[in-house]
This record gives structure tokens, sequence and C-alpha cells, in this order.
């Protein structure tokens, strides 16, 4: 009996002198830099990160461990001075009391130290400083750096290392409302990403989202993660239990499948040319073919495409075997001038196709103008700026529902072809784009000449691509495409066409409150995203499919 109650007693003090007392001061903020510790930096690496105020080059001090935990914290520099001798520390002069209180044991001896402060030594010829990550009966267990204080303690690695209270004058204690929130995740994964180190060896894995945080882990080619979250061009992903960042541009998420949403793109906007063309027609009797490379004459391709031949990119001065192979026998429209596309680039397509019909201007005004007149429709005609592809890309879906075409125009200026087209159509005319990019000068010289014209704008090219999309009506079918470049959209507008639905512009990341009206009202909704990852996110992606659902 006698030995069971000492080995009862033994236990008891084991429990009272070893055993961490746990706090609810803690945040979740300081608990995850405890584990970034705990598996990155303790007994593995030191930390080096701050300049030191009078040690010259000197590294790993302990003052740069707690410099590392109040900017992880509180996410701003300069809370707390540097440690030397006389141990300012506790001074306020060298404390911002914003962010840290400050406890002296020689004025609150029976003061309580808690995990998550920051502990204070003096050891007579030199000071020392820690983050305390628990506690128990007679001292704590602080996260420690360069130890001894002289220097052999450079280059030392971050130690968790059990004190006694011997030596401590105080502590500083983060002000829990000054912490920042934590930025673990809530929820499960959205997907996996699959780590392209490209030509390096291996990737920085790192604390937050910059490539100035701390690097926390290398990553290699072909390895895969969960990832959490997208935040400007970063994703958030978790290794080893351990949540970090890593640049999107070496990081490519692998593709979910989602209900209501799917995606046509190649690895280039020939490619997703190629891609868009065959879900139109495998085989066709006329291909459309226009620059890839420069958008002024090639925004006009639309009209001649009439819902069933399918638009084909070329470089100014290349064709890849790919389009060569597709228009094989075919009749083809090439767009543009010999500027857009070269005389190289048409003898290539010659050799191959059955015919193939040039139109072209000296400007894009002409070309477009040529366009027009090919077309032969004159029940009606939409204008948009030739100076930017945003609003002619939104054009097209209206140029689609009333089955009128496209044709460019300067900002101020009417040139007397369009003037003389203008006074051929007997429909309406619509202006599509605000005074910024379509003057009110210009558009009362067209009323003018016709008065049933109509402005169709926006604030901005998403905005009008809004005001066209109210324009168009209701649909259960959109197709999304950058509104930062042509090429998808040009050849995107075909097959938006062909099924009768309209041509949405969008950012890479974030939907407007329009579309998000526009999806909700016309359930159940199906949407086609056309271009890679690189132009219109995954995270988009998920958003719309979320809405749609």
């Amino acid at each position: 009996m006698k030995k069971t109650i000492r080995i009862l007693l033994i236990y008891i003090l084991i429990l009272l002198f070893v055993t961490p007392i746990v706090s609810s001061a803690i945040t979740q903020r300081q608990q995850d830099w405890f584990t970034l510790m705990d598996n990155v930096y303790v007994d593995k690496r030191g930390i080096a990160d701050y300049e030191i105020p009078g040690f010259g080059d000197a590294q790993y001090q302990c003052t740069q461990v707690m410099w590392h935990y109040c900017k992880y914290i509180f996410g701003v520099d300069d809370t707390v001075g540097k440690v030397s001798a006389g141990y300012p520390v506790l001074d306020p002069d060298n404390v911002d009391e914003d962010y840290l209180e400050i406890f002296r044991l020689s004025e609150n001896p029976d003061a309580q130290m808690q995990p998550g402060d920051i502990p204070v030594w003096d050891y007579g010829w030199y000071g020392h400083v820690g983050v305390t990550q628990s506690t128990f009966s007679g001292g704590f267990k602080a996260y420690e750096q360069n130890i001894d204080g002289t220097a052999s303690g450079i280059n030392q690695v971050v130690k968790l290392n059990s004190n006694s209270y011997a030596y401590l004058i105080g502590w500083l204690r983060p002000k829990s409302g000054k912490i920042l929130p934590s930025d673990n995740p809530t929820t499960g994964p959205l997907g996996e990403v699959k780590i392209d180190s490209k030509d390096y060896a291996y990737i920085n894995f790192r604390s937050s989202n910059s490539v100035n945080s701390d690097v926390i882990g290398e990553l290699y080619s072909g390895e895969v993660y969960p990832y959490y979250s997208i935040k400007n061009g970063w994703y958030q992903i978790k290794k080893n239990g351990i949540y970090g960042w890593v640049s999107g541009y070496y990081a490519d998420i692998l593709d979910p499948s989602f209900e209501y949403v799917d995606r046509i793109a190649g690895k280039t906007r020939y490619e997703t040319a190629i891609k868009i063309a065959d879900e139109i027609d495998e085989n066709p009797e006329k291909y459309i073919i226009a620059s890839g490379a420069n958008f002024p004459d090639a925004l006009c391709a639309s009209n001649l495409s009439e819902g069933k031949y399918p638009i084909l990119l070329v470089g100014s001065n290349s064709v890849s075997d790919s389009v060569l192979n597709r228009v094989s026998g075919k009749d083809v429209i090439l767009l543009g001038g010999k500027g857009a596309v070269s005389k190289e680039v048409e003898n290539k397509l010659k050799s191959k196709v059955h015919s193939l019909n040039r139109i072209g201007g000296k400007t894009r005004y002409e070309t477009s103008i040529k366009v027009v007149n090919y077309t032969g429709k004159k029940n009606g005609l939409i204008l948009a700026s030739g100076n930017n592809f945003p609003d002619a890309m939104s054009s097209t879906s209206l140029a689609h529902k009333y089955n009128i075409p496209v044709a460019l125009t300067s900002k101020n200026e009417l040139s007397n072809d369009l003037r003389n087209l203008i006074s051929e159509v007997d429909g309406g005319i619509y202006i599509v784009g605000g005074k910024g990019v379509i003057s009110d000068s210009l558009m009362n010289e067209v009323k003018s000449i016709h008065p049933n014209t109509y402005r169709i704008s926006g604030t901005n090219r998403y905005q009008t691509n809004a005001a066209v999309l109210n324009e168009f009506g209701a649909s259960n079918k959109t197709y999304v495409v950058t509104g930062n470049n042509f090429p998808d959209s040009l050849t995107a507008s075909v097959l938006a066409e062909k099924n009768n639905s309209p041509l949405v512009l969008s950012r890479k990341y974030t939907i407007t409150e329009e579309y998000k009206n526009y999806i909700n009202e016309n359930k159940p909704h199906s949407v086609t995203i056309l271009g890679g990852k690189g132009v219109i996110s995954i995270e988009l992606q998920r958003i719309i499919n979320n809405l749609c659902d």
C-alpha cells in the first residue's frame, strides 16, 4: 500500500513540475506561430530576417525570434526595439504599448507568465529574450535562439528550452485585440495543385503570399498538395501539417470537375481557337482565318461566321500545321491586310485550301466596312470602337441576336465610307460603348443620318458588356471569356452564336454583380469558359458553378 502511495506522489510531482499549464490567453494566430516554429525552425534552422542595430552583420540573435514573432502576430514592424546592456526592452520608450503590455517582476513579483508572452532575462553582462510556449510549476518553455549570448551562439538554430525563473526580470504580453486572425483555412481544400519548379531544383514554400515572406520549406516538381485559397495569384497549400503559400507561377491546379461549368482551352490562343473550332464543327465547309497577334482587322471576323464557320488564328508571319491540316481542301476567308497576315502565310494557306478569298483594307476601319459589304446585311448595324477590342467583342452577342453586322469607328470622326454605309441601313443602329470611346458628337452625326440610333454602354468594358447582356435578354447558357485580350472572345463568338447565347467578358478572379444577377434570373444555367486558367481562374470557375447550382 505504501509503495502504491509513493508511486502516486511521484506521479503528482511530475505533473506539477513538468506538465505545461495551458492558458486560454493564447490565440489561434499565436498557436500558428508555435506550429511554424515546431515544424520548421526548432532544432533545424535559425531566424536571421531582421537587421540588428549595433550588431553589424551579426545574425541569429535572440531578438530576431522576438521580432519575427511580433511581426507574425501583429503584421507590423517595430513594436519592440533592441535588447542590449541595460535591458531597455522593458522601457516604455522601447515598447509600443498599443501592442504590448509590460510586466516587471520587481514591481509585481506575483505576476504569472502566460504562453505567448515574451520573457526578458538579465544575465549581468548581456540580455536575452524568447517567446513562451507553455508554463509549468516553477518554470516555462520558450522558443529561443543564441541562448548563451556569446559569439559562439551566432548561427545557432531555434531551440525550445525549459527554464526556471532565475535571472528573469519580466516579460511583454501581446494585447489580444491587436493580434491578427489566423490565416489558416476554416473549410476543407478547394482542390489540388501540382508543383512545376520550371528550371529550378526546387521552389520556396513561404509563410505568406509574398516573395518577402519567410521561406518555410521546399517544393519539388511533380509534388501535389491540397490548396485552400487563392490570393493575388498565390495558392495556400498544406505540407506536413503546415499551411503556407506557393506562387501560382510554379503551381498548376489539377482540373476539378464542375456540374454546371465546363472549359474549352488550349496551351495557347491558337490551340484554344482550334479546340473551339472543333466544338463548332469538326468538318465545316468553310473557315475564317484571322490574325491572333493583332486585333483590329480580326475584330470583324465574327460577321462572316454565320454561327457555323469556325475562326482559326494565325501569326502575322506563321501558320501552324494544325491549322493547315484543318483547312486542307476547304474554302477559306482570310481577313485583314498584309500587315496583319503576311503574303507568306497567305501562300501557305493557298497551297492547302480549295479556295481563298482575302478581305482587307488599308485600315482597320476600311477592312470592317468591306466585311459588312461582303455579308450584304443592311437590316441594322452596330458601331463599336476600333481602338480597342472589348466593346466590339461584346457587340457580337447583339449582332448574332439581331442578325446584323458590326462596323468599327474612331472616337470622333465618321469616315465617308461609314457615312455611306449608315445611309443604306434599314433597321436600327446601336452604338456600343461609352462616350469615352465613341463621342457624343460622332453619335449626333450618326443620328443626323439615321435617327433610329441608340447607345448601349457602361462605365467600363465589363459594365458595357453587362448592358449588352441585358439587351440580349434571357438565356440559360453563357460563354465566359477574358476581358483583357481578344483572341479567345473572337473565336468563342461563333460558338455563342451557334447556340444562341451571349458572350460574357470577365476578370480573372472576380465576377460582376450584373452577371451574378443574370445567372440567378436564368436558372437552370450552364456556362462554358473559353480560355485557360491563366486568363480565367479555377477559383472564378468555382464561384460561377456555385451560383448556377
